[in-house]
């Protein structure tokens, strides 16, 4: 099993210069979930980790339909993953992993979830700026506590977002005394710092007209307390 270490991010942040992470190893067993275009995964796979089958499972809140009809590089995404090795899964809500299909399956190494965001459909009309700000909290409040269920005992939970307004009023880092679990914040990483850059330029379309650019985001860790 793929190990998390919480003192190698501890030593990152006590560094002066950059020193990169490696936040996804060779052998990881990975699930990737709310991906939009699947652009990321696709670099995953490209780069070598759905080698061995299995290794990778990419998947999408929207079913496959919505997903070719969304976007315009989806149906030859979707073929090039799965002819590399990956297996992709559409219909997958975030907030309920341990309770659909995935929920049988092998433990992951790494459970990752690039921009989160509630599709525009999601979030009332009548909605202010604090409700949907409080909406996307308790989307990855319940994403944290159905992820832990799929989680090998020293695996971890990677969270890629913007630190910028709105994102940064989320504070994702203290997400987990909601989740109801045990799974505790281990560090914050700026893109930079880990291999994030070399897998993926972006930007990420986390629905059709919702496209979000790398730039200032920060990659959040989550693992557990005794790891």
């Amino acid at each position: 099993h793929i190990s998390f270490s919480l003192k190698m991010l501890q030593h990152v942040r006590q560094v002066d210069g950059p020193q990169q992470v490696t936040v996804f190893p060779v052998g990881s067993r990975i699930l990737a979930v709310g991906e939009g275009d699947f652009a990321f995964s696709e670099a995953l796979a490209s780069a070598g980790y759905a080698q061995g089958g299995g290794q990778l499972i990419a998947t999408a809140l929207d079913e496959e339909a919505e997903v070719l009809a969304k976007y315009a590089c989806g149906a030859e995404r979707l073929s090039k993953l799965r002819s590399i090795g990956a297996e992709v899964v559409c219909g997958i809500d975030a907030r309920q992993l341990h309770e659909g299909p995935l929920a049988t399956r092998d433990a992951f190494d790494r459970i990752l979830f690039n921009f989160p965001l509630l599709p525009v459909t999601a979030i009332p009309g009548h909605a202010g700026q604090y409700d949907v700000h409080l909406a996307n909290r308790a989307l990855l409040v319940d994403f944290l506590h159905s992820a832990q269920h799929l989680l090998r005992p020293n695996g971890a939970v990677i969270i890629a977002s913007k630190d910028c307004f709105p994102y940064s009023w989320w504070r994702i880092e203290a997400l987990p005394q909601w989740s109801r679990g045990d799974l505790a914040f281990a560090g914050m990483l700026p893109w930079q710092y880990t291999e994030y850059p070399t897998l993926y330029a972006g930007p990420c379309n986390v629905n059709r007209d919702a496209v979000v650019k790398p730039t200032d985001a920060v990659v959040y860790v989550f693992a557990r307390a005794s790891s």
